[in-house]
């Protein structure tokens, strides 16, 4: 859920009984995403 609030797809908000991450999981979670998005490869552009 974090990772698709990241991308702008959802919220990372959960319902109970799930527990919220804790700040260091948070913290490698969106240090891993930002590393990922940094070296994701451009697609090329498709045709109408």
């Amino acid at each position: 859920k974090l990772c698709e609030q990241i991308m702008g797809r959802g919220s990372a908000l959960t319902r109970p009984p799930r527990l919220p991450l804790p700040d260091a999981d948070r913290r490698e979670v969106e240090t891993l995403m930002a590393t990922a998005l940094a070296k994701r490869p451009s697609l090329p552009a498709l045709a109408a």
